[in-house]
């Protein structure tokens, strides 16, 4: 299925509803970023993490925004590759907003075996 259609929000709605552990370790439990994927079709798409969580739209709750292009999106969702997005952010092809530091600790995350396997499936499905 299409990355970030209406189809694919809904199937990561039904895989975290499965969950029921968190996503993230306790120390990253509290960020909510909101992020702009500026489409390859030229459309920007915003989502919001909560706790690892999916959620289609922004989070007023968020304190850092990231617009990235969808190449780091995929990189950063599917794959669990924070370290791609820093990447682009020092390239200045990733811009944010808000409090950064928030975003420079989560590269050295280890991810959650619930997180793994979210990401896992995510990419196994998306075109």
């Amino acid at each position: 299925m299409k990355f970030l259609s209406d189809e694919w929000f809904d199937f990561c709605d039904e895989l975290q509803k499965e969950i029921t552990v968190d996503l993230l370790p306790a120390e990253l439990a509290q960020n909510i970023l909101n992020l702009v994927v500026e489409q390859d079709e030229g459309e920007a798409v915003c989502l919001s993490l909560v706790n690892g969580r999916i959620t289609k739209g922004s989070s007023e709750k968020a304190e850092v925004e990231l617009t990235l292009s969808e190449q780091y999106a995929r990189a950063l969702i599917l794959k669990g590759k924070w370290s791609a997005a820093l990447a682009g952010y020092l390239a200045r092809d990733v811009k944010v907003k808000g409090k950064l530091v928030k975003v420079m600790t989560i590269p050295g995350l280890v991810p959650t075996l619930a997180l793994e396997k979210l990401q896992r499936e995510l990419d196994r499905v998306t075109e």
